[in-house]
């Protein structure tokens, strides 16, 4: 009588994580090429600038040629406009268009940027997604983050001292940025900036996995900040280097330096919710 393979159990098992591992990547890579997809439809449907009627007949229209709903069109239109400076596919690879479904519904950026975020770092499914914001998780991120929302947090100070307006030259490293700084009376100088209390890997780190996030903490600050934008830098001392140690505030299309000190979204905190960071 024929038998089986002696270690038939273990063959099973193999096999079986490599099917589902195999399944997983699938599902990443259908996610990640529907993202792209919108947002690129998006983006040129964006483009042409439509408005009243136009709009509404131009989208007719094309949802009946592409056999693509309209709603979906209408909402691809809006992904794009609320993250025109970057594909997310490529910096949020996790992150599928199921819950980008629901973060469009969100009409406060800084939550969108907050849930995006943690759900990218911490691979939550749409469903927990969902619940973590019927839960209202981030109302409650800058008093005290939960368990498994736990994340570093650096303070704003509450009064606005040694802040300056400047605005963007190069992003270095996810870090380390050159701007250009506006010191009143219409002098403007050049310098390099680090952020202060956070650490990225290096560009030239020997380790292959250090480098990629490198890249992406690189990339990352590029897609927050364009070179045309108002930044808001407290700066605190001068390091060795001869670099200035500082927070970065923006806010996209504001350029008033209170409004974006107070309000504006805190360039150091968001590199540590990224997981692309560590508090040092």
């Amino acid at each position: 009588m024929t038998k089986i393979a002696k270690n038939y159990k273990i063959l099973l098992q193999e096999l079986l994580n490599i099917k589902t591992s195999a399944n997983t990547r699938s599902r990443n890579i259908i996610n990640a090429i529907l993202v792209d997809t919108y947002w690129k439809i998006g983006k040129r449907i964006f483009q042409e600038n439509l408005s009243g009627d136009e709009k509404a007949l131009t989208l007719k229209r094309l949802s009946e040629d592409l056999q693509i709903e309209e709603s979906v069109l209408m909402r691809a239109t809006k992904f794009f406009a609320l993250f025109p400076v970057e594909n997310p596919a490529n910096q949020y690879p996790f992150v599928s268009w199921s819950h980008y479904k629901i973060l469009l519904s969100l009409t406060d950026k800084n939550q969108r940027l907050f849930y995006l975020m943690k759900t990218q770092k911490n691979a939550w499914p749409v469903r927990r997604l969902s619940q973590k914001i019927k839960d209202n998780a981030f109302a409650s991120f800058d008093k005290k983050p939960g368990p498994d929302d736990a994340s570093p947090l650096l303070s704003r100070a509450a009064e606005a001292l040694h802040i300056y307006k400047a605005n963007l030259h190069h992003v270095v490293d996810g870090d380390t940025l050159v701007a250009n700084i506006d010191l009143g009376f219409d002098v403007w100088v050049q310098k390099r900036l680090r952020l202060r209390g956070i650490d990225t890997p290096e560009m030239k780190s020997p380790e292959a996995q250090e480098q990629k996030k490198a890249v992406q903490a690189k990339e990352f600050v590029k897609a927050r900040i364009a070179e045309d934008d108002i930044i808001v830098l407290q700066t605190f001392k001068i390091d060795l280097h001869g670099r200035f140690i500082c927070d970065i505030f923006y806010l996209t299309g504001e350029r008033d330096k209170e409004i974006i000190y107070k309000e504006g979204n805190f360039l150091n905190q968001e590199l540590l919710d990224s997981g692309l960071a560590r508090q040092v």
